[in-house]
């Protein structure tokens, strides 16, 4: 029996849902310091493919997509996950969540998104979390699946995720190169 190859690292990604600038402000700072520089923004858009967090959030809802340049393991993604429901609660004002954090990583041939619900197209990974293929990257492009979310198709969010996968991929040729120089 042979021994795994332990995956190359992914690129981690927030998905951020807000109405207001200083929340989204001192979310930024608190995943800064946790998982390390910002090195891509989406331009913001209004976050209205869905009502769901209307109720919770109020009206008039802005997303952004944010992007690291550190390179985690795949499974940090249930901490990270973790983590952003802790920052959602320490936000929260009478029990109404301000933001709504979604992490993800990305790899060569696709998103995974975190969620604490299970579905039928999502893997348990553990403490809750549940990993969900968002999109996939076939012949040059993102693809969706039947469950993929309305915003995630976006010209928006797949230029996005066009720029962070060609970052991601030179920071994989420099891994790669200096290891081959090692």
């Amino acid at each position: 029996m042979g021994f795994l190859k332990n995956p190359l690292p992914v690129k981690f990604l927030a998905a951020v849902t807000y109405r207001n600038n200083e929340i989204l402000k001192q979310t930024k700072n608190a995943l800064n310091k946790r998982y390390g520089k910002i090195d891509i923004e989406s331009e913001p858009f209004a976050f209205d493919h869905t009502q769901y967090y209307e109720k919770e959030m109020g009206p008039n809802l802005i997303k952004k997509f944010f992007s690291f340049d550190h390179l985690n393991k795949p499974e940090m993604l249930i901490e990270f996950k973790l983590y952003a429901l802790a920052l959602e609660k320490k936000f929260s004002k009478e029990n109404k969540r301000q933001v709504n954090i979604d992490p993800s990583y990305l790899e060569l041939g696709k998103l995974v998104v975190s969620s604490t619900k299970n579905f039928d197209h999502r893997i348990y990974l553990d403490q809750g979390v549940f990993g969900d293929v968002q999109l996939r990257f076939r012949k040059g492009k993102f693809t969706t699946n039947d469950w993929t979310y309305p915003d995630y198709c976006s010209k928006t969010v797949v230029n996005f995720l066009l720029e962070v996968r060609a970052s991601y991929s030179k920071q994989l040729k420099y891994l790669s190169d200096e290891s081959n120089n090692l």
